[in-house]
């Protein structure tokens, strides 16, 4: 496993050590009684053991500073430019987000509180200022694609069987040809010297729509059922091609009814 940025073959890597921290997160809070605390949802909070003067409680940032950090003591990545002054392809990789695009409105999450548990600030100046043909993430769990201020954002998750199982369609990337394409997925193509394409649902979604994070009601409240909410996610998105927004979403779970 390798930490440290490095050449293979022709293409950069660029490993980036972040943490999140709650102040990431600056849009509207969806405002429910049944939803808990962040604390209280991330197991991170109670397992993992941090140095003295660290702490992941109180809505501070102290563990991502420290990890942020963690990338300077590796020393500056090697230059990308070739000796004739062409760039090399350069990926960078990070497990949290840089960017709070890359994560869907809490209205549409089924716990709106992760939104405080995903990303970091100082990761996204740190992706902004490499500026990598492609930044590789995780953590969320959504399939992603997306070309932002001209780098490309990719997400090719696992994600947890009962999510495999319950929502596919919005865990798995597509290739051009719209097959749900499994993980491993191929980054590069040092044949072509092409980053192939990918499609996700929710980064597709973003593409046609604008960000609305003021709507904070909350589609997935109770008493209404989780599978047929999100069954009425894909068909809005999907086979209508609508906002998603709660009367929309209403007004599917009434048609089903």
């Amino acid at each position: 496993v390798r930490t440290s940025p490095g050449f293979v073959g022709e293409v950069l890597i660029v490993p980036l050590q972040s943490w999140y921290h709650a102040s990431f997160d600056e849009e509207p809070d969806v405002l429910d009684p049944s939803l808990p605390a962040i604390e209280e949802l991330m197991t991170d909070f109670m397992a993992c053991k941090w140095p003295e003067g660290l702490t992941p409680f109180g809505g501070g940032d102290s563990i991502a500073r420290f990890m942020d950090r963690l990338n300077d003591s590796r020393g500056a990545p090697p230059s990308p430019l070739r000796a004739d002054g062409t760039r090399c392809p350069v990926i960078s990789f990070s497990h949290f987000l840089p960017r709070k695009e890359l994560l869907p409105e809490k209205r549409s999450l089924y716990c709106p509180p992760l939104a405080k548990a995903v990303g970091s600030k100082s990761l996204g100046e740190r992706v902004k200022q490499l500026s990598p043909d492609l930044h590789v993430f995780g953590h969320t769990h959504y399939g992603w694609c997306h070309d932002l201020d001209g780098i490309r954002y990719l997400q090719a998750c696992l994600a947890y069987p009962r999510e495999r199982v319950e929502r596919p369609f919005s865990v798995y990337c597509k290739d051009s040809s719209g097959e749900e394409v499994f993980p491993p997925l191929l980054v590069f193509d040092e044949a072509s010297h092409r980053f192939p394409v990918y499609r996700g649902f929710w980064s597709e979604y973003y593409k046609a729509h604008d960000r609305r994070p003021d709507d904070v009601t909350w589609i997935y409240r109770e008493p209404r059922n989780r599978g047929a909410v999100t069954k009425a996610v894909k068909r809005l998105v999907c086979e209508l091609g609508g906002c998603l927004d709660d009367a929309s979403i209403s007004k599917l779970l009434q048609d089903d009814q």
